[in-house]
């Protein structure tokens, strides 16, 4: 049985996905992938909540999938399992690596994570999840990422992705998210945007335009954020 199921809001017109225990409500959800290196591989299904948060301004994460190995084909196998169980919307991680991509990571259609070609690019991730865990839109709480990111390095000292893959992993998620939107489903309607847009149009508009006199545009819909 899915953990995560896809359904369609005709107010919001479109597509979200809610977790079927706590039932909470995601726009996406995100995968990445961190090869083994120092320690074990990681793989992570991050998902990202269909509100905004309008204290934060942003949306809340919640870490909905995750799994730990030294081999990089059981990874792979795990991360073709989160496509279903938790429908991952897209994988992203290190794709500098093309013989492993060729070899491993192609069923994962993997696409690049920010900055991955950057050599500062672990620094970022780090930096990446210290900010969300500063401003408290990120969750992982039951997840075995609570030990793991006690090993972070503190700011300041440059590692790499080969030496801690899990915050690594959940780095590029994250960065996924912030940078990037969706790819398919449609984020919600802001109504009072929405009427007070209608309400500019009909103040603005003169007489003719707004009985549609046949010249001049309509109103449009807002936008939707």
């Amino acid at each position: 049985m899915s953990i995560i199921v896809k359904k369609f809001s005709e107010e919001r017109r479109g597509d979200y996905f809610e977790h079927t225990e706590t039932n909470k409500q995601f726009r996406r959800i995100v995968g990445s992938l961190a090869l083994p290196g120092e320690k074990p591989g990681f793989v992570v299904a991050v998902g990202e909540e269909l509100d905004r948060d309008p204290a934060a301004k942003k949306r809340h994460l919640w870490v909905v999938g995750e799994a730990e190995d030294s081999l990089v084909q059981n990874l792979v196998t795990k991360g073709i399992e989160f496509l279903t169980i938790y429908k991952v919307e897209v994988f992203c991680g290190d794709t500098t690596n093309e013989l492993m991509i060729r070899q491993y990571l192609r069923p994962l259609s993997l696409r690049a994570a920010p900055y991955v070609d950057n050599e500062r690019s672990f620094y970022h991730y780090v930096q990446t999840i210290q900010e969300r865990l500063a401003d408290g839109t990120l969750d992982y709480k039951g997840t075995n990422l609570e030990r793991l990111l006690l090993e972070m390095p503190p700011e300041g000292i440059l590692r790499n992705a080969d030496s801690f893959p899990a915050i690594a992993a959940l780095g590029m998620a994250i960065s996924y998210i912030d940078t990037y939107p969706p790819l398919s489903s449609l984020p919600p309607i802001d109504k009072s945007k929405e009427q007070n847009l209608a309400k500019s149009y009909a103040v603005n508009l003169g007489p003719r335009k707004q009985y549609g006199s046949g010249w001049g545009p309509g109103p449009r819909h807002g936008d939707r954020l």
